[in-house]
């Protein structure tokens, strides 16, 4: 959570509400779903994205949770346990960060995407989002 010079509040979170990407498409490759044995493809309440919610002073919302990651992620790939996200020794980690300034949410938070064929081993990495605040 961060407030900006201006008073805009902004509470950033790992998102679980969109479904993993379906089978054959490339952001499911992208996602490594193949090497997850529990094959999650389209699968709800799996995958993560990173979001945020805007508040004026006063917590009134401005608008609705905007997404801050270009692409959903399996959380299982290199985590310490395959089981599930609920069991504690699968901890995405608490890397997650927040700062307002100069008109802009600036938010540092994990995936293990692929993206451009970068993470080919799917593991945890930083992504710095960048949002214009209204």
């Amino acid at each position: 959570m961060t407030v900006s010079p201006s008073g805009v509040v902004a509470v950033a979170f790992y998102d679980r509400r969109l479904a993993c990407p379906g089978a054959g498409s490339a952001d499911a490759s992208g996602a490594g779903l193949q090497y997850d044995p529990e094959a999650p493809y389209g699968r709800g309440n799996w995958c993560i994205n990173s979001a945020t919610q805007l508040y004026r002073p006063g917590l009134r919302p401005i608008g609705h949770n905007v997404r801050l990651s270009p692409h959903t992620w399996d959380p299982e790939l290199s985590a310490p346990r395959f089981a599930c996200i609920c069991v504690p020794a699968s901890f995405i980690g608490d890397y997650f960060g927040a700062d307002a300034r100069g008109g802009f949410l600036f938010t540092a938070s994990v995936t293990t995407f692929n993206e451009a064929g970068q993470n080919q081993f799917f593991h945890q990495q930083q992504l710095v989002s960048k949002l214009k605040l209204p």
